[in-house]
């Protein structure tokens, strides 16, 4: 079984109440397989404990990536998190860490 680390890498950034993670392909057929099973409802779930609302997911195929949009995600609470939680750390979680809970969810049989 390969990690997602394996086939894809992610950026992220945030802007007033909202926060986005763009999970790239490393391969077209990353890419296609990243677009089948990588879902808004499964990133929302993630980050869910560290207060993030609703997460719409945006296909960018020109660039073979998928964009998350967090909503309702605080800066301060965003920065502070991702900085100090191991949590948050693991939340390179969709796109590459291969520990935590949603680990077995985000696995390529590639």
């Amino acid at each position: 079984m390969t990690t997602l680390r394996a086939i894809a890498y992610a950026r992220s950034g945030d802007k007033g109440s909202s926060a986005n993670i763009a999970v790239f392909g490393r391969t077209p057929a990353n890419y296609a397989w990243l677009k089948q099973h990588l879902t808004a409802d499964q990133v929302e779930a993630w980050f869910k404990p560290l207060g993030v609302g609703a997460v719409v997911r945006y296909d960018v195929p020109n660039l073979e990536a998928l964009n998350f949009v967090c909503r309702a995600c605080s800066p301060a609470v965003a920065v502070a998190r991702c900085a100090s939680t191991p949590r948050a750390r693991r939340s390179a979680g969709p796109a590459g860490h291969a520990g935590g809970p949603a680990a077995g969810r985000f696995r390529s049989t590639d």
